[in-house]
Order: C-alpha cells, then sequence, then structure tokens
C-alpha cells in the first residue's frame, strides 16, 4: 500500500473543533497523490490548475451541459501544485479567506464548493464535490468573525466515497472517457464538439468578470 504524507491541514478535518463562522478556508489534497490525465500521463505544472469555485447560483453542471461550465464558473481560489517526477506523485493546496474575495457575498455565499482542475484549453476536466449537500458550503461572510485565526479544512479525501461530475476520483469514475485506472484523481477529455464553445465561453467569461469585479 502507497504510504501517504499530507499537509497538517489536509490531514485533519476538523468538523467538530472549528467553527461554522470560520472565514478561512484550506483545501488540499493529500501528497503522494497520483494525478493524472486521460491518458495516465501526470498533469502538467505549466497547463493545469486547480481550483475551488462554485458556479452561478440557479446552474447545475452536468455531463449534458458541459460546453456550459466554464461560462457559469466562478474561482474562488486556485492553489498550487507540486509534482514529483522521481516518485510520479504530486499534491495540491489553497488558502483564501472570504474577506479577501471580491463579490464574495453574491458570488459564493451560501453555494456548494465544487474542484474544478482544467487545462488551459479547456479539453480535460475534472470535477467533483461531495454528494452530502450540506458539506463544502461557502461560509456567510462576517467581517467581526474569528479572531483567534480558526480555519475550515477541506481535503480531497472527504471525497473517497463520492462520483465525481467528470474524470476518476479514488478509482471511481464519473463521465467522461480516458484510460480507466485507479488513480487519486483523473481528468478526462472534453467531447472535441464542446472544445470550441469552451474556449468561447471562457473569453465571455473573462469580460463578464471583469465588469462584476469593477461593478
Amino acid at each position: 500500500m502507497k504510504a501517504r504524507f499530507a499537509p497538517l491541514f489536509a490531514l485533519t478535518f476538523l468538523l467538530g473543533a472549528v467553527s461554522a463562522r470560520s472565514q478561512t478556508l484550506n483545501w488540499a489534497s493529500l501528497t503522494g497523490s497520483e494525478i493524472v490525465d486521460s491518458q495516465g500521463d501526470a498533469l502538467d505544472q505549466s497547463t493545469y490548475v486547480f481550483e475551488l469555485g462554485a458556479f452561478d447560483a440557479g446552474f447545475t453542471p452536468e455531463e449534458g451541459n458541459i460546453s456550459q461550465w466554464v461560462g457559469y464558473w466562478n474561482v474562488f481560489d486556485t492553489g498550487s501544485y507540486s509534482y514529483d517526477p522521481g516518485t510520479s506523485t504530486g499534491y495540491f493546496t489553497g488558502t483564501e479567506n472570504v474577506q479577501n474575495v471580491p463579490a464574495y457575498v453574491s458570488m459564493f455565499q451560501g453555494l456548494s464548493a465544487y474542484l474544478f482542475v482544467r487545462n488551459n484549453t479547456n479539453t480535460e476536466f475534472f470535477l467533483a464535490r461531495p454528494s452530502d449537500t450540506n458539506a463544502w458550503k461557502f461560509p456567510t461572510q462576517d467581517p467581526g468573525c474569528c479572531p483567534n485565526g480558526e480555519v475550515t479544512t477541506w481535503s480531497v479525501s472527504n471525497l473517497t466515497t463520492d462520483t465525481p461530475i467528470w474524470g476518476i476520483q479514488g478509482g471511481i469514475e464519473g463521465g467522461g472517457n480516458g484510460v480507466l485506472g485507479n488513480y487519486d484523481l483523473q481528468t478526462y477529455a472534453v467531447p472535441e464538439t464542446s472544445s470550441s464553445l469552451l474556449a468561447l465561453a471562457g473569453g465571455c467569461l473573462f469580460m463578464l468578470r471583469r465588469r462584476r469585479v469593477n461593478a
């Protein structure tokens, strides 16, 4: 069995000890994770992003509307990714305080958080969230909250029994196609018919996000 060691904040999901009003979110995968693309190759650090975020209220990402995902997607935080060629494993991690995110109340507060992994051409996706609708909810912004720096930690290990919306998580396969394997996280190829729409949606989202932030 592969040995794994995670950063302290990724090891423990402190549901009982951490206040539900915590304003800082830590999120990560376990170190020593096998993170690959649809062909089973390790993800390229220069072309893939690991994002925690939410979709616009009222939009539910499904396999049938995959061409619209990027257009309705809002990034709360982008994580850093570390890959070790010697072991062919890696991990990603991120942390952000809700007070520091522009338009947090309108774009994230109270919505379900998703983990979205994708390449810069939007031709490979991984998308997942806990099946428990009460888990991974963005907290209510409270400027007077948590003077002791309390945090909430979300680990990808929380998803080990859930079916991802797209790709593979812990050997559990969701939507999409690829070289099936027992990977910790695997992106799957996006249907070619939607690639041009995704590129267009990405450009529209960039302009829309600029308007939202400047509003």
